[in-house]
């Protein structure tokens, strides 16, 4: 099947229709309007108050999406005091400016039309999240710059920028390439690599990504050849040579550059891994190989049967965590996640493990549970000796040391070598081992062993057997 069919097939499935569009800006116009009832009982002071993110000035969502987000801007020049203040203060008063317009404010006004889960959140500042007739709302709060402020300035709030991404893509892209955008989500969204729920890594594509990739390309096919035929991406919306941004000790290591239109000097791009970027070529290679509508279809992962997990079981070990705090925002458990696994894979740098290689890991995790899988392509077993290298045999003193420390030594290819036995010879008693060292204050460990117990550990054992395994080894691929 061709991209043009399969296009043509995908989209009327990933539109929203304009039932869905009518019942998100009733949603939107319910919440403002009591939002700015309230505002004026309590004689708040703000600018306006906007719809932001797909659903909202951009229409870019796919069918199906339940996000809501609204933001109130404000005049940062009523707020001259506290932005004049130090760094550290300016924060902590900043902090608390967003806690108290949330809680005296939007919670009131959420609660008057009925809104339930309604609680206050924590990302850089506080804001407030709710359910409402089956959607989740945010209501955040951020200060109203122009574009030469931001520039020159740059923003006070981390989403100062967004009602300028909103406004750029809502004046710059056509129907047909918002509908070009929604196709390329959907594709992401598939391969398990879209937004900050990603299965890969801590960030995968982002929606305003997607936008700019059709603002230049246009289509997704040209997006796709982009991206499979490059070894790395740059897109300067200020039109400077690739040189001179690849340069920029800030810009370095960043696989895909693609500079913010309002900001030359921020890279949308930068949370983007060399893994993330690396996957979705895999993915895009895999589409071609056999095009089928499968691929722009979220779907879940299928578990797969005992019988297809047999043959990895000793290759693995499985870290089950319960989420006890389920009030903390789900970016400081996904980061927390990542923290412990990146301590666990730098471990194996260590002498004693170094010869240990060919291993990666996969995280997922939802409100309740988190699973880490470790995979090991040569068994989670080791071998109980390992060789540690010596000072080259020129160097007399140094071979005195080493002698003294590792009494066991021999010469090869000109150095000193020591056999030295190992301390751990199964990943799962080393992995133990660290984890036992660790701060956990969001999760209890409920195991940490080689069967996956939780339902989300057998999506992840699944998943990583499906894609991962294949992705890594036969690829060539294992930067972990």
């Amino acid at each position: 099947m061709k991209l043009s069919e399969i296009k043509d097939k995908i989209l009327p499935k990933i539109t929203p229709m304009h039932s869905e569009i009518n019942k998100i800006n009733n949603i939107i116009s319910i919440i403002i309007s009591e939002l700015e009832k309230e505002a004026k009982l309590n004689s708040i002071a703000y600018n306006h108050i906007e719809p932001q993110g797909s659903t909202g000035i951009k229409q870019t969502n796919l069918s199906g999406t339940s996000d809501i987000d609204l933001f109130f801007l404000l005049d940062p020049n009523k707020y001259q005091e506290i932005l004049d203040m130090p760094k550290k203060e300016k924060k902590k008063s900043l902090s608390g400016l967003f806690k108290e317009l949330s809680i005296n404010w939007v919670m009131k006004a959420l609660k008057n039309i009925g809104c339930s889960d309604i609680k206050l959140s924590y990302a850089e500042h506080p804001y407030v999240s709710a359910s409402y007739d089956g959607f989740s709302i945010d209501v955040a709060g951020c200060f109203e710059l122009s574009l030469n402020t931001l520039k020159n300035n740059g923003p006070i709030t981390a989403i100062d920028r967004t009602p300028h991404h909103s406004n750029f893509i809502n004046k710059n892209l056509s129907k047909n390439e918002k509908n070009e955008v929604r196709l390329l989500k959907a594709f992401f969204k598939s391969a398990k690599i879209y937004g900050d729920k990603s299965f890969m890594d801590k960030m995968g594509f982002t929606g305003f990504a997607c936008e700019l990739f059709i603002y230049y390309y246009k289509k997704i096919e040209k997006v796709f050849e982009k991206i499979r035929d490059s070894e790395n991406i740059i897109i300067d919306y200020f039109q400077r040579k690739d040189d001179e941004i690849k340069n920029q000790p800030k810009f370095e290591n960043q696989s895909i550059i693609i500079i913010d239109p309002t900001d030359p000097e921020r890279n949308v791009t930068a949370s983007i891994s060399e893994k993330i970027f690396q996957f979705s070529k895999f993915m895009i290679n895999k589409f071609y190989e056999k095009p089928t509508s499968d691929f722009f279809i979220e779907k879940a992962i299928e578990i797969k049967s005992n019988k297809e997990f047999d043959p990895f079981l000793d290759n693995v070990v499985f870290i089950e965590l319960e989420i006890y705090n389920q009030d903390v925002h789900y970016t400081l458990i996904r980061d927390k996640l990542y923290v412990v696994a990146e301590k666990i894979r730098k471990s194996f740098q260590k002498p004693e493990y170094l010869d240990i290689k060919d291993f990666f890991y996969s995280i997922i995790y939802d409100k309740i549970n988190a699973s880490i899988i470790f995979y090991f392509k040569n068994g989670r077993c080791f071998e109980k000796k390992y060789f540690k290298m010596g000072p080259p045999l020129y160097l007399k003193d140094s071979l005195q040391d080493f002698k003294v420390k590792n009494p066991k030594v021999f010469e090869k290819n000109g150095r000193l070598w020591a056999h030295l036995n190992r301390k751990f010879h199964n990943a799962i008693d080393f992995i133990k081992s660290i984890i036992k060292k660790e701060d956990f204050k969001y999760f209890n460990i409920n195991e940490i062993g080689k069967i996956p117990k939780l339902k989300l550990s057998k999506q992840n054992f699944s998943f990583l057997i499906e894609e991962l395994i294949p992705f890594y080894f036969e690829n060539n691929h294992v930067k972990k």
